[in-house]
């Protein structure tokens, strides 16, 4: 992929992100945010997850993507685990719901990560989640 020095570049032009007087709107937010977790920019996800969270619960989809999974990939790369947990059943739930299946492949690819890694006593089921991840 090697876009890193892409990523890093744009995410500089909002060196002010984590302050309180920071205006980004919530899809530049979660664009950020993706963006972020798939270099393993943890520095950045330590600063806008903390501001997106409070989206998870009002917006389900934003730029047709899930907040929970993204909120999942973040705290996942923050070392918190049972946080994804939640984030990403979460996410399951509303993808299924609004049978966005893009979304829910993605989602069951982190999910299944998160257990296979984390979670050694739930590997059947990360196997179950990869599976359905393969097939979406």
């Amino acid at each position: 992929m090697g876009r890193s020095d892409d990523v890093m570049g744009i995410r500089e032009r909002f060196a002010d992100i984590g302050e309180p007087d920071d205006e980004s709107a919530e899809g530049i937010l979660s664009d950020l945010m993706e963006a972020a977790t798939l270099i393993a920019d943890d520095a950045t996800v330590q600063i806008i997850e903390p501001r997106l969270t409070p989206f998870s619960s009002v917006i389900a989809f934003s730029q047709f993507r899930s907040m929970h999974r993204l909120l999942g990939d973040a705290t996942e790369l923050l070392n918190r685990p049972d946080e994804a947990l939640v984030d990403f059943r979460k996410a399951l739930e509303t993808c299924t719901m609004m049978q966005h299946l893009p979304e829910l492949a993605i989602t069951h690819l982190g999910l299944a990560e998160l257990l296979l890694y984390s979670y050694p006593d739930q590997h059947a089921e990360g196997i179950v989640h990869l599976g359905y991840a393969i097939a979406k």
